[in-house]
């Protein structure tokens, strides 16, 4: 499936980083894999960015924490700075460690096997009888890869309708009091400069490298249910046989294999952080859609409008997606044992057993605990009471 739908939309992430100069990867279309750059200079580059993207994140969180900005321009900026904060965390994750680009490597090769030895049961190139999870992702990344496009030049937009904007540049420099952009030559001088600076670091945002994990820990969530749902119409192939149980049982070991591979690659940081990061974006930025409309002129509008609306949906679909793998693979797991009750000898029934119950559910964790069925209504519940709490506190 990734190698199918869901890789255009990750490999053009990277093209379009590499050609900016933000991306430690490149993309390797000889032999369709992600490979670290080998030009110093480019690296160099890469580097220097990423650092002066930290400095600029951090100048945010102090301005706004410890700034003179009114709470209403605060609230605004409490919409934004947790994406930056966020992708600033996996860019430098993104660029350090080799567990992702071994994940999204490892699935093609296990794709390319499925095709191959199971192509009676795939029909992956046909996304309109695709699963409903596959549909509504696809759907997704195509809302993200929009969204990483137009949200730098609305942002762009925005700073030069109001400079003194927060979190933007602007407010970190003198030219800023209370609120208010100075009305000095030099000052205005500086208005198209900045504005440009802030459309160059939100391209950093879009593009560095955070925003591909954000997509790849979706999609491969979305790729384990495929998996399952290839090994459940295999099993489900008449007649059941030794043989169909065995390879059934080698194949329900390989996914969890890349199971394995993908919670050391995201359930210690990159899950918890993007959980946070998703509820606490959906909480300020449904504010200031919801109470904030009129203070904010169109076309900047849009931007809240945007990022609220892509992080609902992630929040909601990622986590309700993760979830379905526990169970899923719990129903897989019957079938298996199903299969083995119907084998005529019993030597083979005890041989199966004994593999069966050295494997456990899949489950997408993060940090010590992992997704269940609940886990998308508590992210929803929290995140709606939240936001309508800021709502009245703002009314009383």
């Amino acid at each position: 499936m990734l190698t199918q739908v869901f890789r255009k939309y990750l490999v053009n992430c990277i093209k379009i980083s590499y050609f900016l100069w933000f991306s430690p990867v490149v993309w390797n279309s000889a032999r369709s894999k992600i490979e670290f750059v080998g030009e110093q200079k480019r690296r160099n580059v890469s580097q220097g960015q990423r650092v002066f993207f930290s400095l600029y994140v951090f100048g945010m969180v102090y301005h706004v924490v410890a700034g003179d900005a009114p709470a209403d321009l605060k609230l605004q900026a409490m919409a934004i700075i947790p994406i930056f904060v966020v992708v600033l965390v996996l860019t430098w994750i993104w660029s350090r460690q080799i567990s992702s680009l071994q994940l999204f490597n490892s699935l093609s090769k296990f794709e390319d096997y499925l095709v191959r030895e199971y192509g009676n049961v795939i029909d992956w190139k046909n996304l309109v009888a695709a699963k409903i999870s596959t549909r509504g992702m696809a759907l997704l990344c195509q809302s993200l890869s929009t969204a990483l496009i137009a949200c730098p030049f609305l942002s762009f937009g925005f700073v030069l309708a109001k400079p003194c904007q927060p979190p933007f540049l602007g407010s970190m420099t003198s030219f800023w009091k209370g609120g208010v952009w100075s009305d000095s030559q030099i000052a205005n001088y500086f208005t198209l400069p900045f504005a440009l600076v802030d459309l160059w670091l939100g391209f950093s945002c879009s593009m560095g490298g955070g925003a591909f994990i954000l997509l790849f820990f979706g999609v491969s969530v979305t790729c384990f249910l495929e998996y399952l749902d290839v090994l459940g119409r295999y099993l489900n192939l008449a007649p059941p046989s030794r043989l169909r149980l065995t390879a059934g049982i080698k194949l329900y070991r390989k996914i969890y294999i890349v199971e394995r591979m993908l919670n050391d690659a995201f359930s210690a940081v990159v899950v918890p952080s993007l959980l946070l990061n998703a509820i606490g974006v959906q909480i300020f930025a449904g504010f200031v859609t919801i109470s904030k409309h009129s203070l904010i002129p169109m076309p900047q509008f849009l931007l809240f409008l945007m990022i609220w609306s892509n992080s609902i949906v992630f929040n909601l679909l990622v986590t309700t997606l993760s979830s379905y793998v526990y169970g899923n693979s719990d129903r897989v797991i019957g079938k298996l044992g199903e299969m083995r009750g119907q084998l005529r000898f019993p030597f083979g029934r005890r041989l199966a057993l004994k593999e069966l119950k050295s494997y456990t559910r899949l489950k997408i964790k993060f940090g010590n605990n992992f997704f269940n069925g609940m886990t998308p209504l508590v992210n929803q519940n929290l995140a709606w009471n939240q936001t309508l709490s800021l709502m009245l506190l703002q009314q009383s």
